[in-house]
């Protein structure tokens, strides 16, 4: 195999996986509606029209999981003021119809208790954009670029891997 070859495959994979990583041609986060237990939807627009700098994604399964690390990123999150631009999604596209107000009565509770606003990814839309490649049930922290790009996805739920990066944030937030 010649080197143009190897390098047309090359680059063709790259392109593959920016694409199965779910960003849009222009960079931007993937198209998506959420909705808050009170029935409110957001769409990728929120993400600008609020500038939302961090998003936490998971399963039920995966946020119970990882329960402890997730306080202590919420706790550095709302002590460095950073609240206001996060964004805290569910994936429940794996429950049924029937369970809704249930669910949006659970997320209410979540919500007061957290001192935070939890949105449902009802349809998996999140999921089918940017976490199917990150593997099944991971809690994901993704970080978005100060012009509202896809930036980074984040699995290492230490505290050290995101206090530095809302460290960043929060430094990128004053200038």
């Amino acid at each position: 195999m010649n080197a143009r070859r190897l390098l047309l495959i090359l680059i063709t994979g790259v392109l593959l996986f920016s694409s199965a990583f779910g960003k849009k041609e222009d960079g931007n986060f993937p198209d998506f509606t959420c909705e808050s237990s009170k029935g409110e939807t957001i769409t990728e627009d929120y993400i600008r029209a609020n500038d939302i700098r961090i998003i936490i994604y998971g399963t039920p399964k995966s946020l119970k999981r990882n329960r402890d690390k997730l306080d202590r990123i919420l706790a550095c999150i709302q002590t460095m003021h950073l609240d206001e631009q996060l964004l805290y999604i569910v994936n429940f596209s794996n429950f049924p119809g029937i369970l809704r107000n249930q669910i949006k009565r659970n997320m209410e509770q979540n919500s007061i208790e957290l001192g935070i606003k939890i949105y449902a990814d009802w349809n998996g839309f999140i999921s089918k954009g940017i976490a199917e490649s990150s593997g099944k049930g991971d809690v994901s922290v993704y970080i978005i670029g100060k012009h509202h790009e896809l930036e980074e996805r984040i699995t290492d739920l230490s505290s050290e891997t995101i206090t530095a990066k809302i460290i960043e944030l929060q430094t990128q937030t004053r200038e």
